[in-house]
């Protein structure tokens, strides 16, 4: 930061000023500015009197915004703010995906706080809806952010926010909240495997241009600032009087007619009919969105690319290990000041001081070769060059765009694809970059394109290419999916009612076990034995009360099962294994129950077709699951066990192509029969609308006695919906489906089995017809009507719907509590007095 005799100047004037102040009595106050510490500040939080360097700054930020690219990477919640185009189905996904660690680091983001202060406040500061709806609602305002905002979002965290993240863990520390390894360690495992295995979890980290062991140093105050919030929110009370006004729509019951349409009417996979609906598709999109059918500029290009493995010393000087260590002692703790830091962190200061003279030297390679080939790159093409340098890699890729740019193996650089795309001409050499995958290259542009619309003749003649295109476009709703045939083992909750067979020993067991408890005869003397009332007295409510303990003693022996099947190699008969188990442990019959798939599903398809009773059920695979924990559902208890596994191909066109024309034909006849219901709607309203006035018009003729009263003209209109409806249907070929019955909308399937469908009916008044409805998933487009709605009374609540309504509003708390004290910058550094000692723009 100085140079030499900047540094001689500077010791100098303090030397005199110490020894003026302490004449004057202020000794002790120049003592504290010639801390190193504060001639190096980057900032100081004067409440607590705790001083950043630079140095420990810089670190800090580099740790805190690779801990938010993981948020983003891992994070349902930063997936649903950030990725572009989320089909309905990736929606669902979003919708079940739990990750709440994750999701709290990364609500850390002030903008992302100040969007959920946003929606909130549309809410109009009351908890309106139950917690399903809010969240569904929450991710509809999420996806419909502005791309600028998402892409503000993506960027480095700037450095006021980690002045915010810095000023979180001073207060942590200030509570006395401390962090363990194991913390640490079970925050790594379950990241892990929530990102499908070790090695996929040590790819991101190569991505991230980290390891292991510095990425667990930085997690502990990642724990920390989580366990500070927790903290936080742990003082927050809601009454449970507060929660009456959420439960109206989960427990109101509707009575509903609807009509349905499958898109197999319209899927003709003809060429014909394919080459007709893709220019169908390409005359629609080029009236509305006109930019759609614009292919991106591509380049072409050469690179070479050098691992920093191949140049990490083997043998370490001593004294440089020492020379390093001095230099980034902050970033290895020591236990007390007398620790010796050096020798208790050596092994780890061996590995990172190996990197860092690695990546220099890996460097200063490249650049050489770089500035020898500058001026002859066209004598000597890089295809060449690559087998002449030990340690190089040579590499070719053409016709990339900018989006499929940062995902390249090896080149994937921000600043490489800057470069690339706006400042090189063909030939030119590009500069030396740091790789994501822990190495160094450099580009060489071969050709450019430029950016051009499609047109119609190619369209219609050229298949791939429309092809490609949709798949640009649709790349995140057309992926390779791993496919898994699953067997459940479940404690079937009716099966045991009905089958338990209380037997008068069990009767009597239970009795001789709980009668001290429950049937002993108080005040009958002390010093006599005790006595009870006896089992032929009290029988009837001996075999109640042992039926309730021996139904939960059955279900609770689902845990016997899953040890058991921990234990299994794959290749043993599990079938044949729980049916014995089910014999030897059970005493109702069928009490636990063995249920296969025979066919291979993705998991979008297990979810929609579990035996669970689930609507909820979202099956948290990896590549290393083989048998689940054991979770409840509306059935009872269950666990899965994974049977066979098959992984498809990679996410290329190539490999996804005849995938790609298959989600295309589906995408169109879906969209045909949804015009279709809209057709449909039309002629019901203005049907029912003609006859309604004839019929209101008879009701004002009341007094001529052809209708007698608003009570008959409600029946007429109630009629006139139904045989109209019903009657259209059979027209129109729809099927058709009516219950007299109210009934709670999670219960009304098929309708139920889509979250968005119910989420919509809710907001219809009764007499309202919906829009369209449609299903992605199961290909269906419904027309739903509600004929009327039951809201339920006080006495029908149930506690449990209460408690939850009543967590609901804690968490809306919680976020209230991040956006307005835990990533308001101003307040934050207020209550800490930080003074910053240098400033600055951030860095992009």
């Amino acid at each position: 930061m100085f140079t030499k005799m900047q540094k001689f100047q500077k010791a100098f004037l303090i030397f005199i000023t110490v020894l003026l102040s302490a004449s004057f009595g202020v000794a002790s106050f120049c003592t504290r500015w010639t801390d190193p510490r504060i001639l190096n500040a980057a900032g100081t939080f004067t409440a607590i009197n705790r001083t950043y360097s630079i140095e420990e700054f810089e670190q800090t930020v580099d740790q805190w915004r690779i801990i938010h690219q993981v948020a983003v990477r891992v994070s349902p919640k930063a997936q649903a703010i950030v990725e572009p185009n989320i089909s309905e189905q990736q929606q669902q996904r979003l919708f079940y995906a739990r990750n709440p660690l994750w999701d709290t680091l990364f609500s850390l983001h002030s903008q992302v706080a100040q969007i959920d202060a946003q929606f909130d406040q549309q809410q109009n500061n009351t908890f309106q809806g139950n917690e399903m709806l809010l969240r569904w609602q929450r991710i509809q305002h999420y996806i419909s952010l502005a791309e600028a905002t998402k892409e503000d979002i993506r960027r480095p965290l700037k450095k006021e926010e980690i002045w915010n993240r810095l000023a979180l863990i001073e207060e942590a520390k200030q509570q006395g909240i401390q962090v363990t390894q194991t913390e640490v360690d079970r925050l790594i495992t379950e990241l892990a495997t929530h990102l499908g295995g070790v090695q996929r979890y040590n790819d991101m980290l190569r991505a991230l241009r980290t390891y292991h062991s510095q990425f667990k140093k930085m997690l502990f105050d990642a724990v920390l600032v989580l366990k500070y919030i927790n903290f936080q929110n742990a003082q927050i009370k809601v009454p449970l009087e507060m929660a009456y006004g959420d439960v109206e729509n989960t427990e109101s019951k509707y009575q509903i007619q609807y009509v349905g349409l499958n898109k197999d009417k319209f899927l003709d996979t003809s060429l014909e009919e394919y080459q007709k609906t893709r220019l169908a598709f390409y005359d629609e999109k080029i009236k509305v969105t006109p930019q759609y059918f614009t292919l991106p500029e591509t380049v072409q290009f050469d690179y070479l690319y050098a691992s920093v493995e191949k140049f990490i010393p083997n043998e370490l000087d001593q004294n440089e290990l020492r020379a390093y260590y001095r230099q980034n002692s902050s970033k290895y703790p020591v236990e007390t000041e007398l620790s010796d830091g050096f020798a208790s962190n050596l092994s780890q200061i061996k590995e990172d001081y190996r990197q860092s003279v690695g990546l220099e030297k890996a460097r200063s390679f490249m650049e050489d070769v770089r500035n020898k080939l500058k001026a002859a790159a066209s004598i000597f093409p890089l295809a060449k060059v690559g087998k002449q340098y030990d340690g190089l890699v040579y590499g070719h890729h053409e016709d990339t765009n900018p989006g499929e740019f940062l995902s390249l193996a090896k080149v994937g650089n921000g600043r490489a694809q800057q470069e690339l795309f706006q400042n090189t001409f063909p030939g030119q050499l590009s500069n030396v970059f740091d790789s994501g995958s822990n190495g160094v290259f450099f580009l060489q542009l071969i050709k450019k394109t430029p950016s051009r619309q499609i047109t119609r003749e190619e369209v219609e003649n050229n298949d791939e290419l429309f092809l490609e295109k949709y798949y640009e476009d649709n790349r995140s709703t057309i992926r390779a999916e791993d496919r898994y045939r699953l067997a459940y083992v479940m404690t079937n909750y009716d099966n045991i009612s009905n089958n338990l067979i209380l037997t008068t020993k069990l009767l009597q067991d239970f009795y001789e076990k709980h009668k001290n408890s429950l049937y002993k005869i108080e005040n009958a003397g002390e010093e006599s034995a005790p006595q009870y009332r006896p089992f032929a007295e009290i029988r009837s409510d001996v075999e109640k009360r042992a039926a309730n303990y021996y139904r939960i003693e059955e279900v609770a022996k689902i845990q016997i099962a899953h040890k058991n099947c921990q234990k299994l190699d794959k290749d043993v008969d599990i079938a044949s294994v729980v049916r014995e188990l089910g014999l030897a442990v059970m005493k109702a019959s069928g009490g636990l129950e063995y249920i296969e798939q025979k066919e291979l599903q993705s998991l979008l398809e297990i979810r929609q077709n579990n035996p669970t009773g689930d609507n909820s059920f979202s099956p948290n695979i990896t590549s290393e699951t083989h048998v689940s924990e054991v979770q409840d559902s509306s059935k009872g208890k269950y666990f899965f066990i994974v049977l066979e596994k098959k992984s498809e191909e990679k996410n290329e066109f190539s490999f996804l192509r005849n995938r790609v024309k298959d989600a295309f034909l589906k995408s169109q006849a879906l969209t045909k029969a949804e015009k279709e219901v809209q057709l449909f709607k039309e002629e019901y309203e203005k049907l029912y609308n003609a006859t309604k006035t004839k019929i209101e018009s008879l009701y004002k003729a009341s007094s001529e006695g052809k209708i007698e009263s608003e009570k008959q003209k409600q029946e007429e209109l109630d009629a006139l919906s139904l045989n109209l409806m019903k009657g259209l249907a059979q027209k129109w070929a729809f099927t058709y489906r009516y219950d007299a019955h109210y009934k709670k909308l999670k219960e009304l399937k098929p309708l139920s089995e889509n979250i968005s469908l119910t989420f919509t009916l809710r907001e219809l008044n009764p007499g309202e017809v919906s829009n369209p409805l449609k299903d992605e998933n199961s290909g269906q487009v419904f027309l739903a009507q509600v004929l009327g709605k039951r809201l339920p009374k006080v006495s029908d609540v149930s506690l449990t719907s209460l408690i939850q309504a009543q967590e609901s509003l804690i968490r809306k708390q919680s976020r209230e509590l991040l956006q307005n004290k835990l990533t308001n910058h101003k307040e934050l550094v207020d209550n800490l007095g930080l003074k910053k000692e240098i400033e600055g723009e951030d860095e992009e």
